[in-house]
């Protein structure tokens, strides 16, 4: 053996982690006179789509003759494990890095191209390097990989495949011993090849080679030994996504399906706040680990965005390689981190201020746990947190999740007396901690209601959101205020109110009609008309072809009835099937209920129906009127497809014209989360609502045009906050006047979302009704409730007659 080739040989196989356990090779395998020490380095063999970048790189001594070396690929599933191809590698020499590519011409950097598109099958199948001197490299295309030509000897090997089953006769003809190295073990997408980590190392060595992102004529790059507050970093993004790192070692501290949440042993942290130390590792199909238990393992970093939803931020996980070791049971656990006074306050106003129309962690952004809510989550992701005198303020969702503020609420901004906390136009309430039941239930409680015992639990991600995965036991101690009551209307005023009632319909559970019908008569006081949103037709979300929503009305009437209120005249007008949104088969639509033993008259006009829209036409004294009454507003406005179109109809009420609207706009579904990835938030759903509000409001301009004293109320759901683009539009300039804008902030609130109480529920009027103003407000008696028949509050509005004075404001 010359002594270059000798001392090479040596130094290879002096590297850390020589060969897997029981790997040896085969008879007749290994250095001989004259053969160069080389190896079998990295080997890309599958591409998603055509493999057009196949390539396998050798490592040999800088600038060594390769002549007399033959690469050699096997195929697993023909007789005898048979050759495919052979490649002899006369005149060529090894770059001044020591390497060398042999491949497809797409390869960048590729030596000697040996093959075109798909030329190394994707396994099981096996590539091997033999010293050839004088062999043929066409005599061993057909020979089996135990049965090849005289005067061969075996350098190196490696069996591969692609989530294959090992072949045994490959591995033992090749690598005794060694296991099938998968190209396919590595997080992401399949662009990744089996490489050395790190370069070299002894011939024959299977647990040598990784799955990770191809390096063609390029170092594989370490083999890296971090510690978890490393991989994780200060910021949102892992500096080392995608690389392979070995021997992380830390403590369980849950355990869910296929994962669980790893954690720096305590006394093991650094000094920095702002990095992480914890993770969740992705376990795969093995064997779980108990909490308490400390392990060592191995595996790929990898930033994985949840349900590969675009909105949601990345979380750096552990994809695991092979197996864990448990170095002992029954560890201690880090001390939970405290959210609040007593340990990380979060911030209370700021999500990010950092990131401005991007996403988060891409570019060059600060990254701040002490003022931006996003950063403060991140910097204690997948770590043990508790939060000490937990309220809620939000009911359980039908996922099990609450939203609590720490320290009963104390410095939240947002707070009211009620217990839910509102969101403003520069608030949106950051220091919500949403309670998750992903590893113990969670109870069940309403804003308002306290916990017992601090809430402990690991700190994760999902659905746009930080969550707080309990780890141990919560209860709930009762502290909801009380359903409200609206005081009595006087005996001569109008009261309007606007109701969500929740895809109601026949099929609706009896309980639920009865608390609507409770609310109507005991909570809202009989209102003179009741504008209804989420009405189904009468054979509910069954897709049937039924139109009516009569039945469903009529249901609720009799409902009333039973709770000993008043006999409701109801109206509505069938949309077409399928053509207005909301749950398939329901066809969703809003509707009118209104008194028929008051002073409230409808005026009837002929022609509605699901496609002819409303018009304001001047009767003979010049006054407006609608025609149809009731009608649809702008049925065909490519604004309100597959959307609910509002309803119109033409009342009076002592002797004078009164005009109702309900609306229920588009929903803010496809708005990204306030913790989503893009910031500052994007919200896009906007725009479908502002045409929708134009043309509400050019049809009261027009009855306004006729009569500045008209009285013209639009109320309804318009899924949009008061200081919203919807709703400026909706008003315009002079036509209408939000009565929200009134409330006084801690009144506001008709809706809760994920912690946030928001007022989507509005009540518009018209001049000549905003100055006859007795009453108007938020009912709060649903949302919020564990326990209600809807999740929207309702809102009502009292108005004194025609005949009083003015100057009601």
């Amino acid at each position: 053996m010359h002594l270059d080739a000798l001392v090479l040989w040596g130094l290879l196989a002096a590297l850390p982690s020589a060969a897997g356990p029981g790997v040896r090779p085969p008879p007749g395998a290994g250095p001989v006179d004259d053969a160069p020490a080389v190896l079998l380095n990295e080997l890309d063999a599958d591409q998603s789509g055509v493999d057009s970048r196949e390539f396998v790189e050798l490592l040999a001594a800088p600038g060594r003759d390769l002549g007399g070396l033959v690469v050699v690929l096997y195929n697993g599933a023909a007789p005898g494990d048979a050759a495919y191809d052979a490649v002899d590698l006369f005149g060529q020499t090894a770059g001044a890095d020591g390497l060398f590519v042999l491949g497809s011409p797409a390869v960048d950097g590729v030596d000697l191209v040996a093959f075109t598109s798909n030329g190394i099958q994707n396994g099981p199948d096996g590539a091997a390097l033999w010293w050839a001197p004088g062999v043929p490299a066409a005599s061993f295309i057909g020979t089996g990989a135990a049965t090849p030509p005289a005067g061969a000897r075996l350098v190196d090997a490696l069996v591969h495949g692609t989530s294959d089953a090992p072949d045994a006769a490959l591995l033992a003809a090749l690598t005794p011993g060694g296991a099938l190295a998968d190209e396919s073990s590595g997080p992401g997408p399949v662009e990744r090849s089996l490489q050395r980590r790190p370069d070299g190392g002894a011939p024959f060595d299977t647990a040598r080679f990784i799955a990770s992102a191809p390096t063609p004529g390029r170092r594989n790059g370490p083999l890296r030994h971090l510690a978890i507050h490393e991989i994780q970093g200060a910021g949102h993004h892992s500096p080392f996504d995608g690389a392979f790192v070995a021997d992380v070692t830390g403590v369980v501290t849950a355990v869910r399906a296929d994962r669980f949440h790893l954690q720096s042993l305590p006394g093991r942290e650094d000094d920095d706040p702002a990095t992480s130390e914890a993770l969740v590792v992705i376990a795969g199909g093995a064997a779980l680990p108990e909490p308490g238990d400390h392990v060592t393992l191995s595996g790929w970093v990898e930033e994985h965005r949840p349900g590969g939803a675009l909105d949601n931020l990345t979380t750096t996980r552990l994809v695991l390689q092979g197996d864990w070791t448990l170095e002992a049971a029954g560890a201690p656990l880090p001390a939970p981190v405290t959210l609040g006074a007593a340990g990380r306050p979060l911030p209370d106003r700021v999500v990010d201020d950092d990131t401005r129309g991007g996403r988060v962690g891409e570019g060059t952004t600060l990254f701040d746990p002490e003022a931006d809510g996003l950063d403060a989550f991140e910097a204690l992701e997948g770590m043990r947190v508790r939060v000490d005198d937990a309220v809620a303020v939000s009911a359980t969702s039908a996922f099990g999740e609450i939203a609590v503020l720490a320290d009963g609420g104390a410095g939240a901004t947002g707070l009211v007396p009620r217990g839910v906390l509102l969101r403003g136009p520069d608030d949106p309430n950051p220091e919500r901690i949403v309670v998750d039941d992903a590893l113990l239930p969670t109870p069940a409680v309403s804003a308002g209601d306290r916990f017992d015992a601090p809430l402990v639990g690991v700190l994760d991600y999902s659905f746009g959101s930080p969550k707080l995965l309990l780890t141990a036991p919560a209860r709930a101690v009762p502290g909801a205020p009380p359903a409200e009551r609206a005081a009595e209307a006087a005996p001569d005023a109008l009261r309007v109110a606007t109701l969500n009632v929740q895809n109601l319909s026949p099929q609706s559970d009896g309980d639920r009609i009865a608390d609507l019908a409770a609310t109507i008569v005991h909570g809202l006081g009989s209102p003179d008309v009741v504008a209804l949103q989420e009405v189904q037709d009468g054979s509910g979300p069954v897709d049937d072809g039924v139109l009516s929503a009569l039945p469903t009305l009529m249901l609720l009437q009799g409902a009333v009835r039973s709770q000993g209120g008043p006999r409701y005249v109801p109206l509505e007008i069938a949309p077409l099937d399928g053509e207005d949104g909301g749950q398939p088969g329901g066809n969703i639509r809003v509707a009118l209920l209104y008194r028929a033993d008051g002073d409230l008259r409808l005026v009837s006009r002929s022609g509605g129906d699901a496609v002819t829209p409303v018009v304001v036409r001047a009767g003979p004294d010049g006054l407006p009127h609608l025609h149809p009454s009731p009608g649809r507003v702008a049925p065909l406005d490519p604004a309100f497809e597959s959307s609910r179109k509002p309803l119109a109809a033409e009342f009076t009420w002592r002797g004078r014209a009164l005009f109702v609207v309900v609306v229920h706009f588009s929903s803010k579904l496809g708005d990204t989360p306030i913790f989503g990835s893009w910031q500052p938030p994007v919200d896009g759903t906007t725009a479908a609502r502002v045409p929708q509000a134009r043309a509400v409001r050019e049809l009261a301009a027009d009855l306004l045009a006729l009569d500045p004293d008209a009285a013209v109320v639009v109320l309804g759901d318009f899924n949009d906050f008061e200081w919203s683009a919807t709703l400026a539009e909706a008003r315009g300039e002079g036509v209408l006047e939000n009565l929200t804008d009134r409330l006084p902030r801690h009144e506001r609130g008709s809706y809760v979302f994920e912690g946030n109480a928001q007022t989507l529920d509005h009540c518009l009027v018209s001049a000549s009704l905003a100055r006859r103003l007795l009453l108007h407000r938020v009912v709060h008696r649903h949302a919020g409730r564990h326990v209600a028949p809807s999740d929207h509050d309702p809102v009502l509005a009292d108005f004194a007659p025609p005949e009083a004075p003015t100057g009601l404001r």
